[in-house]
This record gives C-alpha cells, sequence and structure tokens, in this order.
C-alpha cells in the first residue's frame, strides 16, 4: 500500500516537477488582501506566451506549469485599484511575491464586476461551495445541495452526518438553527439553492461559534451581493419525474454609498412520492411469526420564503443592519399503509390504514446588529434577534382489517394534532482587535459574549372518534413546555509567525433546560457550565508540504422533540416518543493534516465520544415497534481522508477524495463496529461558447447509525449550463440522483432471534431545466471593507495550491 501511493504522489507530481511555478500575494496598502484580482505573466521574448490566472478569497495566487524560464512581465489589475506592472525573473526555484495595489480614486463607477470564485474550495477542516457559481446547485434544494458536498451523507431518521459523523449542527447565516431533524429537512427542502450564496463545511470551528456540533458545522449563507445601482436576479427551474416540481426566485436590491437594500422571494412546489417497505421476523417464537408492511405516501409541499436586508453604512465606517426573513411550510399528505402478519400454520392477517395528514410550519426571523469600526481592523459588533416557529400537523387516521380500505368499512377513526410554539430571544457582542501587522508576523485578538434563551410549548391532542364501529369521542392530551437558555463567553488568539501559526480559542457555556408536563412539574431539568478549549498549530516547511494538527471540544445537546415524553402515532404498528432522561453527549476531537506538492491532503482524526445520543428502533412484539432516543456508551471513533484536485488544466475545475470511519454499536444485546470507506468528485469543466458542465457523485459502502445498519448508497448527479448576453442570461439542464441509488436500506441491530428490514426511496431521478437573469448594478468602491459572509475568521490554516 505504501508503495502503491508513492507511486501515485510521483507519477501525479511528474509535471509540476517539468515545469516552473510562481506564487505569490496581492493586497492593498492597508495590507488587506485582494481576492479574484486579475494577474497576467507574460514573457518578454515571446509575448504569445501569456499566463492567465485570478486571485482567491485570501489574496493567493499561482501561476502553474511555466514552460519557460527567464524575464517576464507580470500585471495585476482589478476594479477600484490602478493597474500594477512588474517584472519577474523566472527560475527554477521561485520566492513567494507580494504585489501591493494602490486605490485609483479616478475610477468610473460604470464598471461592472466580474467574478471568477471556484465553485468548490477545500481547505484542511473546511470545505466551502460557492452556489453562485454552480449552476447545477441552483437548479437544486438547499437539502439536495447538502448531499453533494464532500463527504455528507443523511441518516435513517433525516439527520445529516460528515464523513459517518452523527452530531451535526445547522447555521443559517451563522446562526444556530435549533430545529427538530424534521423541521429542518422541510425548511431546507423548501429553500431553492439559487437563494443561496454558498454552504460551508467546518470541521474546527473557532471559539466564536456555538460549540454544538460533535460532528462538525454546517453554515447555510444567503445571497449578498456587494454592487452600487439597482439590480436583481431572476431563477425559475422546472423540474420532472413522476410528479412536475417547480421553484421561482426574485432576489433585488438597490445600494449606494450609504443605504444597501436586499429582498429575496421564492416560491417552491415539490411533490414527492415516497415507498417504505418494512419486514420483520421473530425466531424465538413457537410458531415463528412475521409482519410486512408496505407504506405509500404522497406529499405536496408548498413554500414561500421572504427575506429582507436592510445596511446603513455611516461615514466613520459604522454599519446598522436589520435582516428579517419570514419562511412558510405547507405540505399535506396522505400516506397508505397496508400489512400483512401472521406465522407458521396460522392463516394471515390483513389491515390496512390510511392518514390524512395538514403540516403546516411557519419560521420569522429578525436581527439587528451594529459594527462600530474603531480602526481599519479593529471593529466591536453587537447584534439582537428574535426567531418565532409555529409548527401545526393536524393528522386523520382511518383504518380497518380489510384490503380496501372503503369509508363504509371503517374500523376505527382518529384525529391526532400536534401543535406547537417556539419564541427565541439572543444577544451576542464580539470585538476584535489586531495586535500587530509586520512583515514576517501577525497577530490579532478576539473575545465576546452571547446568551441565548427560548422558550417551546407543544399541546397535543388525540382524539378515537371511532373504534370498532362503535362511536366514542375519548381525548387525550399532552401538553409540554421547554425553556431553555445557553450563556456563553469566549476569546481567541490567532497568530503567525514566519513558518508558524496558530490559533487558540476558548469558549465557556452555561445551560440550563426545564421541561415540564402536565403530571410532572420539572420532568427535565438539567443545568450544567462546560468549557471548551480550541487549539490549532500548522507548520508550513515549504511551498510543497504543510502540517496542521487541531484539537477541540464539543457538545450536541438533545433538541426539545428529543425529550417530550408524548407518544405520536407514526402508523398502525410504530410510534414515537422523546426521552426525558436524555443527556448531552460530548466529544473530543484530534486532527492532523498533512498536504503534499501543496495540493494533496491527507487527514487522520481520533474523537473521543462521552454518552452518544442514538436514535433508535425498538421492537415491543411481533406488531408493536417504537422510535426514541437513548444514550450508548463511551466510544471511540477513527477517520481518514485522502483528497486533492487534478491541477494544470484551467478548463477542469476539480477535487477528488475518499475517506474512511470506524463506527461502533454497544448495548445490552449488541456489540458491532463497523469499517466503512466512502469516494467523493466535483468536476466543472469550462467548455467553448460559455458551456460549462458539472458533474458530482458520491459513494459510500454502508455503515453503522444507532441500532441501524445501513447499506451501500450514493447519488451522481449531472448538469450542463450555456451563459448568453454577455454572461446575464444563463440556461441550465440537469438531472438528480441519475441511477436512481439515493434509497436508503437498513437492518435493526437488535436481538439475534429477530430481524428487521428498512428499505425507504422516493422520487429520486429528477431532470430539471432552469433559467436565470442578472440585471443591472454597477461597481461598488471598496469591497474589501465590506463584512465578510464567512464566519471562520481565522488565519488559512495551510495555503493550499489548485
Amino acid at each position: 500500500m505504501k508503495k502503491l501511493l508513492l507511486i501515485l504522489i510521483f507519477a501525479m507530481s511528474l509535471p509540476i516537477w517539468a515545469q516552473s511555478q510562481l506564487t505569490g500575494t496581492v493586497r492593498d496598502n492597508q495590507s488587506t488582501p485582494i481576492g479574484w484580482a486579475t494577474l497576467i505573466l507574460q514573457a518578454t521574448v515571446n509575448p504569445k506566451e501569456e499566463y492567465f490566472i485570478t486571485s482567491e478569497e485570501d489574496g493567493s495566487f499561482i501561476f502553474n506549469d511555466i514552460k519557460n524560464k527567464g524575464k517576464y512581465k507580470l500585471t495585476s489589475s482589478f476594479i477600484g485599484y490602478r493597474d500594477l506592472e512588474q517584472l519577474i525573473d523566472i527560475t527554477d526555484s521561485n520566492s513567494p511575491i507580494i504585489l501591493i495595489m494602490t486605490p485609483d480614486e479616478n475610477i468610473l463607477d460604470e464598471v461592472m464586476i466580474t467574478s471568477h470564485r471556484k465553485a468548490l474550495k477545500v481547505t484542511p477542516g473546511k470545505a466551502t461551495l460557492n452556489i453562485e457559481q454552480s449552476n447545477l446547485a441552483k437548479t437544486q434544494s438547499a437539502y439536495d445541495v447538502l448531499k453533494t458536498l464532500p463527504g455528507v451523507t443523511v441518516s435513517q431518521n433525516g439527520e445529516l452526518k460528515i464523513k459517518g459523523k452523527s452530531g451535526v449542527t445547522v447555521l443559517m447565516d451563522g446562526q444556530p438553527t435549533q430545529l427538530s431533524a424534521e423541521q429542518l429537512k422541510t425548511i431546507l427542502k423548501g429553500t431553492p439553492g439559487s437563494t443561496l450564496q454558498s454552504i460551508e463545511i467546518m470541521n474546527v470551528p473557532p471559539a466564536n461559534i456555538d460549540a454544538s456540533g460533535t460532528g462538525g458545522v454546517i453554515n447555510i449563507i444567503s445571497k449578498k451581493k456587494l454592487v452600487q445601482g439597482f439590480y436583481g436576479t431572476v431563477n425559475s427551474t422546472l423540474g420532472v419525474s413522476k410528479k412536475v416540481s417547480t421553484d421561482h426566485s426574485l432576489n433585488l436590491g438597490y445600494s449606494n454609498e450609504n443605504w444597501n437594500y436586499n429582498f429575496l422571494y421564492s416560491f417552491s412546489y415539490a411533490p414527492d412520492r415516497l415507498r417504505e417497505n418494512y419486514e420483520k421476523r421473530d425466531f424465538s417464537s413457537i410458531n415463528k411469526e412475521w409482519l410486512n408492511q408496505s407504506q405509500f405516501s404522497f406529499l405536496n409541499s408548498r413554500s414561500h420564503l421572504i427575506k429582507l436586508d436592510i445596511a446603513r453604512t455611516f461615514d466613520k465606517g459604522d454599519v446598522l443592519r436589520l435582516k428579517t426573513a419570514f419562511d412558510y411550510n405547507d405540505t399535506p399528505s396522505t400516506v397508505n399503509t397496508n400489512v400483512l402478519s401472521g406465522a407458521n400454520n396460522i392463516k394471515a392477517r390483513q389491515s390496512v390504514q390510511k392518514n390524512d395528514s395538514k403540516n403546516q410550519l411557519t419560521n420569522l426571523t429578525a436581527d439587528l446588529s451594529y459594527k462600530m469600526k474603531i480602526t481599519e481592523k479593529e471593529s466591536w459588533t453587537t447584534s439582537i434577534g428574535t426567531i418565532y416557529l409555529k409548527s401545526d400537523i393536524n393528522d386523520m387516521i382511518y383504518g380497518n382489517n380489510g384490503s380496501v380500505l372503503k369509508p363504509n368499512d371503517l374500523l376505527t377513526k382518529q384525529q391526532n394534532k400536534y401543535p406547537s410554539d417556539r419564541k427565541e430571544f439572543y444577544f451576542k457582542s464580539d470585538y476584535q482587535k489586531p495586535l500587530w501587522d509586520k512583515e514576517n508576523t501577525t497577530a490579532k485578538l478576539e473575545f465576546g459574549v452571547k446568551s441565548n434563551y427560548s422558550i417551546l410549548e407543544t399541546n397535543e391532542r388525540l382524539r378515537n372518534l371511532l373504534i370498532d364501529g362503535n362511536e366514542v369521542n375519548a381525548v387525550r392530551k399532552s401538553q409540554f413546555e421547554y425553556k431553555t437558555g445557553v450563556h456563553a463567553f469566549y476569546g481567541s488568539f490567532d497568530m503567525t509567525l514566519d513558518k508558524w501559526a496558530i490559533t487558540a480559542g476558548l469558549r465557556g457555556e452555561y445551560t440550563h433546560i426545564n421541561g415540564d408536563t402536565l403530571n410532572h412539574k420539572k420532568l427535565v431539568k438539567q443545568n450544567y457550565f462546560s468549557l471548551f478549549p480550541t487549539v490549532q498549530l500548522t507548520y508550513t516547511a515549504n511551498e510543497n508540504y504543510s502540517v496542521m494538527a487541531s484539537y477541540s471540544r464539543r457538545i450536541e445537546r438533545p433538541e426539545y422533540d428529543k425529550l417530550n415524553p408524548a407518544v405520536r402515532y407514526l402508523n398502525s404498528t410504530t410510534t414515537s416518543m422523546g426521552n426525558p432522561n436524555l443527556q448531552p453527549e460530548y466529544s473530543n476531537n484530534i486532527e492532523v493534516s498533512q498536504q503534499f506538492l501543496g495540493f494533496i491532503d491527507l487527514t487522520l482524526g481520533y474523537s473521543r465520544i462521552t454518552d452518544p445520543m442514538l436514535y433508535s428502533y425498538f421492537n415491543k412484539g411481533i406488531d408493536q415497534s417504537y422510535f426514541t432516543t437513548v444514550n450508548g456508551k463511551n466510544r471511540s471513533e477513527w477517520q481518514a481522508s485522502l483528497s486533492m484536485p487534478i491541477p494544470g488544466i484551467n478548463w477542469w475545475e476539480n477535487y477528488h477524495g475518499v475517506y474512511f470511519f470506524n463506527t461502533r454499536f454497544d448495548n445490552n444485546l449488541v456489540n458491532e463496529n463497523k469499517n466503512s470507506i466512502g469516494v467523493f468528485t466535483y468536476n466543472n469543466f469550462k467548455l467553448p461558447h460559455n458551456i460549462s458542465l458539472e458533474l458530482t457523485a458520491w459513494y459510500q459502502n454502508g455503515g453503522i447509525e444507532s441500532n441501524f445498519r445501513y447499506r451501500s448508497l450514493g447519488e451522481v448527479n449531472l448538469g450542463v449550463s450555456k451563459k448568453f448576453l454577455d454572461d446575464k442570461f444563463t440556461v441550465t439542464l440537469a438531472v438528480s440522483d441519475l441511477f436512481k441509488t439515493g434509497g436508503i436500506r437498513t437492518t435493526v441491530l437488535e436481538n439475534p432471534t429477530q430481524l428487521t428490514n428498512f428499505t425507504v426511496k422516493n422520487d429520486m431521478r429528477i431532470f430539471k431545466f432552469g433559467i436565470s437573469y442578472n440585471f443591472g448594478g454597477k461597481n461598488k468602491k471598496n469591497d474589501t471593507s465590506q463584512e465578510e459572509t464567512t464566519i471562520n475568521k481565522g488565519h488559512t490554516p495551510i495555503k493550499v495550491i489548485k
């Protein structure tokens, strides 16, 4: 294996060694990096030998595969700055250079910005998908886009995992969502990708991010532009599978030197068909009882999303900003369940059930922030916000013992209502200050506080209208009031010194949770204080080799639905309920990353998890079962990954990787572990005539999630797009899950005398046709002074060369 790896590295590095490279950084006269600057390298002897690239977001750049040595003219240009020319002597080994550009006060405002960002940017510990550069992602929902990110998969109950690790926290514009897995899935499925700017995956989040997320953090960033004047974008997508789906979005804005207005509206209609097969065998019973259940679900989801963003910039650079959002999701569904049960030498019994459900989810958010600019790089930001979430589920259940469900043959009729209201309030204050910024060393300090408090109330009502043909009106109520507060302080220190870089942070969080029911006050009562250190150390030996080591401690708190003991009826044989005794899980994470030849990343990680929360399935008999969450035993997990782009091809943006992880499930009956291997690939081909072709694919050979052993799964997504009218108009044709391999197949890990299998499939392969049109807008001066969209303000751990 070692010889094979050495041969692979040697073979891929041959073109790199055979030709020369030139690296450097573009900055302004305030030492602020200039991203997406245009750089042209031209040979003085042969002007036809010319190389064209753009700088990365952090200002870094690299010219690969320079064919000849000698003298070259290097020209850098960017809107709002004077062109810079410099003579360069290319040799076998060139030291990195720094280009200093000066602002041009006479630049015309009418010049448009041209963006050259990469669609996928991967650094050790972090991956970012710039959705505006991916026409394939624009045709998908936010939920489907997440599954195309490197190493991201979805578990049996809809929870996200990163390289096999559960406990993933999802942020919306840097703010934790605190939604149940089902609610988060509903909102993300109703959010078109065209309304998003980027998605970040962070394995080692900085101290200014909430400590929740033992498996990592995913930050979803809404679309925002930095241009002057009136501008807008129109997107429309039509999807065809068994049903027709569609989504439309309109983004309008106006900006000048002092004001910035941004309005976004989107509508999504996504019908779906879901088929679930459930098979159970009880080998311990005398007659070998068995049960087969087929469930067909028909959903029609309609979503409306409205966002308004208003910012006022004052003369000294202070910014006052108001962000509001309204998200409404209506998902009526019909579920038909057919249950066939029996035993050896006993005639099979059959029952039929129909669920007609209405599911409405309303989410309203508001955030007011003020950023005080003390000096060019010193600032103090304070924000307050509120979130209101209302969920209303009304489930009508009809049932009988025949093969066909007829209204006159009803034996049972039941109405279940599951309403809930959640109010959340938060406050955050953050201070950043550079300590020094010299030629070979820089240092930055950041500290702040955050307080979050929420109240959630449920008032569930279960009403039996008809039992065995007899009229009844029995009502059962279940109320649950959940109050939680998380109050935190944090601080971090970021320093670079020649070839060394260190980021050290500490976050302290005090958590208090109270849960009351009708029959039991303080059924849930938790109060605890925890410290969460983060350390990241990087050593860059040269341009071809770097190494980074990191340690972090994280927490995953149980959501309210996992604590609520009320019973929810899923079908005729299965219920779900919360566990009021559930405790939070903690993880200690160590990760070591090495980068070879400037682009090959090798990562090894280890996690020790205390009291892991396991969403599990339990049998109470051949025809009775339930889902709930329990704390498992302490466990250790290993992960390893090897990833790289294939460099040197300007028209092919790509990134590929393979990862490995080990997962163990251990309870009183079962002790089992599983080694899993996954692969992923991202490809964006820039073809002639403004045509681009995108291909993303991932595969995982199976694994263990809680007490489910799932089989191999994967997806292939393909899209082709063409730009017209000076790149303002884009047409895209795409297909998701091309080979219909995204279904989930699982086996429950339980008593060896029992066998339970699940199979879940939906309308997986969907053909989509999308159009997008951008209009208006002018360049906005001093773009580099705008607020960063990314929430990770630390230095780039290891310089990635692509």
